[in-house]
């Protein structure tokens, strides 16, 4: 039991490890909130012209792993292989929600992660912590 007058973890203790998470990221994403409301139709080509997204973060320093491997899934009578990664963003980075897009724009040590689109599933929060993850 500590001593009354002292702390067992420092009131900065996140605030002094996360540039050290934030060195470990190795690639760059950009965060975006998928376009809302109705989309439009070219007459020429008769198609729909999807509603630009928001962009959130422009360019942010990120890390991705494979949070689970592979499992197949049936979705209605065909197999599925569906993979959940985990994406770390440095801690103060501004508001993540869920359906949002993770776009990685440049990988240090997997050039064939760049141009991926992950959706958010899932934002993390805690009262210690290094980094965001999604």
């Amino acid at each position: 039991m500590p001593l009354p007058s002292t702390r067992v973890i420092h009131r900065n203790f996140s605030a002094l490890h996360q540039p050290v998470a934030k060195g470990t990221m190795t690639a760059v994403c950009r965060v975006e909130k998928p376009g809302i409301g109705p989309a439009g139709w070219d007459s020429v080509t008769e198609s729909t012209i999807p509603v630009a997204p928001v962009v959130i973060i422009s360019a942010s320093p990120c890390a991705v792993e494979m949070f689970m491997r592979a499992a197949g899934n049936d979705a209605a009578g065909q197999l599925v292989t569906q993979r959940r990664y985990r994406v770390s963003l440095p801690a103060d980075v501004p508001e993540i929600t869920v359906k949002c897009h993770v776009v990685i724009t440049a990988s240090t040590n997997d050039a064939r992660m760049v141009n991926r689109t992950f959706t958010v599933d899932d934002v993390q929060y805690a009262s210690e912590r290094f980094e965001r993850v999604l």
